[in-house]
């Protein structure tokens, strides 16, 4: 069974005492990089973090947060007065709440002897106990410190700082608390902006064999659907080996594209580009992702937020596309294919000119 956060219980990365606030200040500078650990991306990863403002925010909370967990995660607020009632006599909205949620674990009684066996009443009340315990030790700290990097929250669990080369250390490891599924090191080579490798080759050439698109996958067989030339190589110059006939059969063997990439400036640090990157959109990936080229760097990325001269999804909440550009990619498939006779030569623009060429059944 996946483990759930108990109710109310305590941040151990919040920053309690002065002297947490100062091992933050030490490790943590104004103009440094250092990594965010990305724990929400499919493969986690670090990414980099340019440091241009550091500071705290002190908090001292006016209301007990409680998080129940017996049917969806429910979360409620009550006055610290109701946490102090519950504490004083086990009376109040607070107390109410608890047990309620208690009442909705405990309903399935199968295997006791009934809702008043005295195993049960007994379980239930540690339970009860054990959960405002909790609700106590977290607002036992009324007051702690907010780290805030870029004028955004961030979390000491998730920020890594170095100490080697390309060997980056939590900084909640020095807070002696860590993120479940973060380590406590991580190995991270910077981008090298190479302004040598800012523009990437034209055309730029991606495999994309067996490669498939918003569930349509390439056939094993492809049909001719108009006479087309078969050329040696893959482009418009080269020499014809033969002509293809409607509806020949042949077998593909190798699909790869010609990309014209739209040249990005990124306007905010956004993952790992950073204000002022210069980086490429290439080919899609099809659901709005798109492979890039970044100084030599080939990955693929969420599009969302890059502004393409209008054509864009949307941006987030508002906020400037985080990278902006003009125009839009241009690309031109090109795909090696087999005749029976056991002849092989190029196609252009294999899924105009053939059928069968992807499949989405």
């Amino acid at each position: 069974m996946a483990w759930l956060p108990a109710i109310g219980m305590a941040d151990a990365c919040r920053l309690e005492t002065p002297a947490e606030v100062d091992t933050v200040r030490g490790l943590i500078h104004q103009g440094t990089m250092i990594v965010e650990y990305c724990w929400y991306c499919d493969r986690s990863e670090p990414l980099p973090l340019r440091v241009r403002q550091i500071g705290f925010e002190h908090t001292e909370p006016d209301h007990a947060r409680v998080i129940v967990w017996a049917n969806e995660p429910t979360e409620q607020q009550f006055p610290l007065k109701d946490l102090e009632q519950a504490e004083l006599d086990d009376s109040g909205p607070l107390t109410e709440f608890i047990r309620r949620d208690i009442d909705k674990e405990y309903s399935d009684t199968t295997g006791y002897l009934g809702p008043n066996d005295p195993y049960l009443i007994q379980e239930k009340k540690d339970r009860y106990a054990m959960l405002l315990g909790f609700v106590r030790e977290d607002h036992g700290l009324r007051t702690w410190d907010e780290l805030y990097i870029n004028a955004e929250p961030a979390d000491p669990r998730l920020l890594y700082v170095p100490v080697g080369e390309h060997l980056y250390q939590s900084v909640g490891h020095r807070l002696d608390c860590l993120m479940d599924g973060a380590p406590q090191t991580v190995t991270f080579r910077p981008v090298s902006r190479d302004p040598e490798k800012a523009v990437p080759p034209e055309p730029f050439i991606a495999d994309v064999t067996d490669q498939c698109y918003d569930g349509a996958c390439p056939r094993d067989q492809w049909r001719v659907i108009r006479p087309i030339p078969l050329l040696a190589e893959a482009h418009d110059n080269a020499q014809p080996v033969g002509l293809l006939d409607t509806n020949e059969m042949i077998t593909p063997v190798k699909t790869k594209t010609h990309v014209t990439g739209v040249r990005l400036v990124a306007n905010r640090d956004h993952g790992k580009f950073f204000v002022g990157d210069v980086f490429y959109l290439l080919d899609s990936q099809a659901e709005g992702f798109y492979r890039v080229w970044h100084y030599g760097d080939v990955f693929i990325i969420d599009a969302t937020g890059v502004n393409l001269n209008g054509h864009t999804v949307e941006c987030e909440g508002g906020k400037t596309c985080w990278a902006s550009g003009t125009g839009y990619p241009t690309e031109i498939w090109w795909s090696q294919i087999r005749r029976t006779d056991g002849t092989e030569g190029w196609v252009r623009e294999p899924i105009q000119n053939l059928d069968g060429v992807l499949r989405s059944d």
